[in-house]
């Protein structure tokens, strides 16, 4: 099952374009035991030719081992703009609240909504547009402004059974979510609202704290890429 997904940004005239001629920003990456961090700043494919409602279009990606991402966005808008994100999937989703499943043939994703708390959601079926042949893309739309998104998505055949339960969990500067798996073992992960400075605490199933990983600005080398 294939899964594509970003924040999709409009005003009263319709989507807000991406501009050829500038690129993302790759501000970290790194990789330690069962776990995988990522950040991009995309501000500048839509300031290129001075898109005045648009300021910041961040994402940071945290992976956690055997099947879970977490994807926390950034964005700033000016008045009169929307945000929605948005996931293109084969796999009409069933959505209860904040949850949406996406039940392949072969594997299932659930995605958790942490925030923002609440949303307009929707599902799009692409059949209806003359240019594409199926497929759906689930919404979630909310005002624009200075907004943050962060979705836990879990993977695989049981992907359902995987976290138990994903709760909003903030600090000082920072939001989060801890997620606790099936088999007790807990990640707590947060991420600075103004950049990337945040943090990742693993726990064994007794509560034992097994790492405890600052997620700064940094591009390393992977032991993959390395090899």
């Amino acid at each position: 099952m294939c899964i594509r997904d970003r924040v999709r940004l409009s005003d009263a005239t319709g989507t807000l374009r991406q501009w050829e001629g500038a690129s993302s920003t790759m501000q970290a990456l790194q990789q330690g035991d069962g776990w995988v961090h990522m950040a991009a700043d995309s501000t500048a494919v839509y300031t290129l030719r001075n898109n005045p409602p648009v300021s910041r279009v961040q994402r940071e990606i945290v992976w956690l081992d055997p099947g879970v991402a977490v994807v926390f966005d950034r964005v700033n808008t000016g008045a009169g703009t929307q945000q929605t994100w948005q996931l293109n999937s084969p796999v009409q989703p069933v959505v209860r609240g904040a949850t949406a499943t996406f039940a392949g043939t072969d594997e299932t994703m659930t995605l958790q909504r942490v925030i923002p708390a609440a949303a307009t959601t929707s599902v799009f079926d692409w059949s209806t547009d003359s240019e594409y042949s199926g497929g759906f893309r689930l919404d979630e739309a909310v005002a624009g402004g200075s907004n943050t998104f962060l979705h836990v998505l879990s993977f695989g055949a049981a992907a359902g059974a995987t976290v138990s339960s994903a709760v909003r969990s903030d600090a000082v500067g920072r939001q989060g979510v801890q997620i606790t798996f099936a088999d007790g073992r807990v990640a707590l992960v947060r991420f600075s609202t103004t950049g990337v400075d945040g943090t990742l605490e693993l726990r064994s199933a007794t509560g034992t704290v097994t790492q405890s990983v600052a997620l700064n600005v940094g591009v390393r080398t992977l032991p993959e890429e390395a090899a």
